[in-house]
């Protein structure tokens, strides 16, 4: 997905630079590995089976392969300039309705600002598929990998959500259900009172605390 930078976002003649930000605050838990003898933290170490030895992280470089066996070196700055050009590129292919897209396929989240020179035309974007209750269906290009996004109106400004694609979700099929197990009439509005109550004292809630 896209680093928290700035981008183009463009559609027929229109470019509109942005900035990225990212909307999610990662607080998880990490945790390292110990020698359960001493209680220090284990290293990760390289090995090249051809020279028969450890290599350190500064005489690493990046390639890919071309041909069996045969690889294409890479340096640091060539990759960083790739991925900052590719990274620009937020091109829009289609608008679709908010409401069709299922939010299975939300993978990531990112805020997307205008930035200068982009006000203008980032508003007028911003309150047009507000208004038409519509989202931008885009690519870019982010770590070599094409990806789809997804971009949407969101508190008077655009969010931007990555995309798995169809054949990354799994068929809900595959999930074991109880079909057999019927419920009455009864049972439905019984359970259809109980959640107008609990909507309602959640909206009341959203107020006093608003």
């Amino acid at each position: 997905m896209p680093a928290p930078g700035s981008g183009i976002l463009s559609f027929g003649l229109v470019a509109i630079p942005v900035k990225i930000h990212t909307a999610i605050h990662d607080q998880s838990v990490s945790f390292n590995l110990l020698h359960s003898e001493c209680g220090s933290r284990l290293r990760n170490r390289i090995f090249c089976p051809t020279c028969n030895q450890l290599v350190e992280r500064q005489d690493l470089v990046r390639g890919f392969e071309y041909s069996k066996g045969e690889y294409a070196r890479l340096m640091d700055d060539e990759l960083e300039t790739i991925e900052a050009e590719a990274n620009k590129s937020i091109d829009l292919k289609e608008f679709v309705p908010i409401l069709k897209i299922d939010p299975i396929y939300f993978e990531s989240s990112y805020y997307l600002g205008p930035d200068e020179g982009g006000e203008k035309p980032y508003r007028l974007l911003t309150e047009t598929l507000a208004k038409t209750q519509r989202a931008g269906v885009a690519e870019l290009v982010s770590r070599g990998k094409e990806q789809i996004v997804i971009i949407r109106p969101y508190r008077g400004g655009l969010v931007l959500h990555g995309m798995y694609y169809p054949n990354e979700i799994r068929d809900f099929i595959q999930v074991p259900r109880a079909e057999s197990d019927r419920v009455t009439a009864d049972e439905i509005k019984l359970a259809q009172g109980l959640i107008d109550r609990m909507s309602e004292w959640c909206f009341r809630a959203g107020q006093v605390s608003g």
